[in-house]
Formats: C-alpha cells, structure tokens, sequence
C-alpha cells in the first residue's frame, strides 16, 4: 500500500481484524458496491442530458458490464483502491456541477491522498464559475488531512514518500499488460516477449519522460479548450480527463 500512498493502507486496518478468506470477501463486496454507486453517479450525472431518458435496466446493464471490465478486475484480484478513487473522482464531478465547491474540495482532498489521479481533474477547475473557491477548498482538503491523521501517521512519513519513494516511482515503469499507458505499452513494444506478465520496473528514457510531459501539456490542454466552447456537456469533458489519466501516467491503472 505505502507503494501508492500511505493514508491507503488505513482503509484495510478494520479488515485485519477477519480471517484472510472473509477479509477478501469483504474487500470485494465493498469494491463491486463503489462501482454499483459509482454507476449512480453517472447516471445522476446525465439526468439533465443524454442519460435522461435511459431506463433502470439499462443502467444495470451498464453496472454488470463495468464490473467486468480489466479495471475493475485488477482491483479485486490486487486489493487496489481504484473503486473508491473512482467514486470520489465523479463525487467531486458531481459537486461541481452543482457548484457546492467546499463539498467537491473535500472529495478532491480524499480522492488526492488515496491516489494522485484526482488531481488531474483540476485541469479544469480554472473553468469553472468560481475557479478560487474550487481550488482553495481543494489545497485547504489536501494540507488538512495529513494534519487530522498525524497522530496515527507521523508526517514525516509523507517527507519520505516525496522525497524518496515517489521520485523513484515515477521514473519507472512496467512492461506487464495489465499497465495501459501508453510508456508501458511502448516498454512491451521495445522489450522481450517474456516480459508481458512482468512488473518491472524498467526505468524511463529522460526524453520518454520529456515526450510524455509536452504530451500531457498538449492533451490536457485540448480537452480544456474544448471545454470553453462547450459548457453545456460538463460531465464529457470530466470524463474524457478521468479516461485518458490513466494513459499518460507511468503505471497505467495501478500506479
């Protein structure tokens, strides 16, 4: 867990306290009801657009096809996070849009230190009617929880994790198929084949680093400006963020 981020691992404590067979259980009826309530949220997401007039089943559907998915899968089997990433990340979309921004910060400030992912969703906060309010309440939610936790993790436990762990994070990567990024795609590409099923790590050229940074830049950039003529379709551009994050960092859906 301390591999992702520290405060992570707080989340499993309770589960410590069953047999390793019902602790999994759990972990797993948990994970599939944050992508079920996940699912919710799109659905209230679009009620006002394109999902309004979709039918229950259809969103069951939706539900069981999602559970299915790669994702989804990895973080069952490797006892990730990412289902509650996920429904915080549209929590804070959905707060937005309704411009409770103290709420979406609160969200951004949890969904931050279970995994950086969220913070891309700032991209956009510039754009949005309140741009200050969005991004105080978010910095504010950021620095206050390692404050409120500190007494079970000591802060220099996060001096450490940026000054040592993180750096080396993400300079690394991995060739294993499970890692969608496009720099792991590219490790696959250029590596053997026996490396498919490996999870490294395999360090980044500086120019691969340098590549993938103007990339970002470029991308980011695209969908926000895309944004700006389109107001209307606020959850598309939200999601196009949430979609292609995972392919422009070092460790696809498990970094």
């Amino acid at each position: 867990f301390y591999r992702v981020n520290q405060i992570a691992s707080l989340l499993f404590l309770p589960l410590a306290l069953l047999p390793l067979r019902w602790a999994f259980a759990v972990f797993i009826l948990c994970s599939i009801l944050l992508v079920a309530f996940s699912v919710r949220l799109i659905r209230e997401l679009l009620d006002e657009g394109e999902g309004s007039g979709l039918c229950r089943g259809f969103w069951g559907t939706i539900t069981l096809c999602i559970l299915s998915l790669g994702p989804v899968y990895v973080t069952l089997t490797f006892g990730q996070v990412n289902a509650l990433v996920l429904m915080l990340s549209l929590g804070y979309v959905w707060a937005v849009k309704k411009e409770r921004y103290l709420a979406a910060g609160v969200l951004m400030g949890f969904g931050f230190w279970l995994k950086f992912y969220p913070l891309f969703l700032l991209v956009l906060a510039p754009l949005e009617k309140s741009p200050f309010r969005l991004l105080l309440a978010s910095a504010l939610s950021m620095a206050a929880l390692p404050l409120v936790l500190s007494p079970i993790l000591p802060l220099d436990l996060y001096i450490h994790y940026f000054q040592v762990i993180y750096p080396g994070l993400a300079d690394q990567t991995a060739p294993h198929v499970y890692n969608q990024s496009w720099i792991g795609l590219f490790t696959r590409w250029a590596g053997p084949k026996e490396a498919y099923f490996s999870w490294g790590p395999v360090l980044i050229d500086p120019e691969v680093k340098l590549i993938n940074s103007l990339f970002q830049v470029v991308l980011f950039g695209w969908i926000a400006w895309g944004y700006c003529r389109d107001r209307a379709h606020k959850f598309l551009y939200y999601a196009c963020v949430m979609a292609v994050t995972p392919m422009v960092v070092t460790y696809g859906w498990g970094g």
